[in-house]
């Protein structure tokens, strides 16, 4: 475990993530996640376990909700005086905003017509993000932005199944293949 580089810890008590965040000095990225029980019961140590990740996923409730502002550009820079690197707010079908102290990136949710089951699809995002970061040499901000296409990606195919299933039969080729037509359909360029 200590010679991971990149580890997502999975909504829990923010005191044992933090745990497990130092145990890692080898990590390149690690992420946190959270949920409501969290956020109203340890609030004080899910801030400091926060600042001790690269990169910090809440959904926009949560975002608003830590923050106390109803805007997610606010709730986002918020979280990140908190410390961590970056701050991914998931927006459901609708996709994810990133904010980092020199960027802010907002991208479209894949458009899917049949949807099964989003259990789990924040996680299948998180596995996606990280798993792209783990494979460049360096993490710059366009390696994020790429990241949360993938982890997009990823989470698109999540849906279409029952709680993992249609993860267990994914392939990297039909990964791929979804990354490029994700970006043929988000790509413009001025004056076109």
């Amino acid at each position: 475990m200590e010679d991971s580089t990149t580890a997502f810890l999975a909504a829990g008590d923010p005191l044992m993530q933090r745990t497990l965040i130092e145990g890692l000095p080898s990590a390149r990225a690690t992420m946190v996640d959270t949920i409501k029980f969290y956020i109203d019961g340890m609030p004080g140590e899910l801030r400091e376990t926060m600042g001790a990740a690269d990169f910090v996923t809440v959904n926009e409730s949560e975002a608003r909700e830590i923050a106390g502002t109803p805007s997610i550009a606010k709730a986002a820079r918020a979280l990140l005086a908190g410390g961590p690197k970056g701050v991914i707010v998931k927006l459901g079908e609708y996709g994810a905003a990133f904010a980092s102290a020199e960027d802010y990136f907002v991208a479209p949710g894949y458009p899917l017509e049949d949807v099964v089951d989003p259990t789990g699809a924040g996680d299948a995002f998180a596995g996606g993000f990280l798993g792209y970061l783990d494979s460049v040499d360096v993490v710059t901000p366009g390696a994020i932005r790429r990241a949360i296409i993938y982890g997009s990606t990823v989470a698109s195919f999540d849906v279409e199944g029952f709680g993992p299933s249609r993860l267990l039969t994914l392939t990297r080729a039909e990964v791929e293949a979804r990354y490029q037509e994700f970006r043929r359909l988000t790509h413009f360029e001025a004056g076109e």
